[in-house]
């Protein structure tokens, strides 16, 4: 018999770049990062513990100067504004020319970019306490009820990242539609398996087609997980293929 045929994805509706960002930088980098940052940030960060602040400076400092890089401005005269549940955007006269977002863990920082869309990241680094009990415990607050057939037959061993897998996916689509978890997140129900876009460090960019999860917005919504990462990470778009590549921070350059 002939070869089935690989079924065809569709063309990209968007290209998304995710940049890993380190937290842990020198002292003399930090004082030039925060060199970027504006008044209220400054402040915000005085009024954090050591350990805290330092990823916060280096957090929004290489986030300033990545944005800087894409609308070509000086970083510290980036403006942000907020949604009504606080998802940060471009403010000023560089409103609407660039969609991100950003989550750290630990003393590591993904950011997403995209020029065409609106898009959510998640990243959860593993830790030695988050162990079968660990899983156990937080699958109540994370998963949905019809989630925990498939989570019951996990291998003990493989249930902490069943449960972080389901967080960052969940979170990703909030933050995507600036709906935020306050409310939490066992109302969104994610497709078993979740798609995974494997992707190489400044590699090439993949197409990959998220799986569309129903989040109660008019609008279709699509998450996926992301490999080649440190931890568990998932990215979340508007429903469609999508061209995604991973970025050294110091390799990126822009859109």
């Amino acid at each position: 018999m002939p070869p089935t045929p690989a079924t065809a994805l569709p063309p990209p509706s968007c290209d998304i770049r995710v940049v890993i960002v380190p937290l842990d930088v020198a002292a003399g980098e930090l004082a030039g990062l925060e060199g970027t940052l504006a008044d209220d940030e400054r402040a915000r960060a005085g009024r954090l513990a050591a350990p805290v602040r330092r990823r916060f400076v280096a957090g929004r400092g290489q986030l300033r100067r990545l944005l800087g890089r894409i609308v070509d401005d000086d970083p510290a005269a980036l403006r942000f504004a907020c949604s009504p549940r606080g998802k940060p955007a471009l403010g000023g006269r560089h409103a609407g020319r660039c969609h991100f977002n950003v989550s750290h863990s630990r003393d590591t920082c993904l950011v997403a970019f995209s020029r065409r869309v609106a898009l959510g990241i998640d990243l959860e680094c593993p830790t030695p306490d988050r162990t079968p009990a660990w899983a156990d415990t937080m699958s109540g607050a994370v998963l949905a009820p019809s989630e925990f057939a498939a989570y019951s037959l996990l291998p003990a061993a493989a249930r902490a990242a069943g449960v972080l897998e389901a967080w960052v996916a969940k979170e990703a689509l909030l933050k995507a539609t600036a709906e935020g978890v306050a409310g939490g997140v066992r109302h969104v129900v994610l497709p078993t398996p979740l798609p995974r876009a494997a992707l190489a460090l400044d590699g090439d960019p993949r197409t990959v087609v998220p799986a569309v999860v129903d989040v109660g917005s008019p609008d279709a919504w699509a998450v996926c997980l992301l490999d080649g990462v440190p931890g568990a990470a998932a990215i979340a778009c508007p429903a469609g293929s999508c061209r995604v590549a991973l970025v050294s921070h110091e390799r990126f350059d822009t859109l």
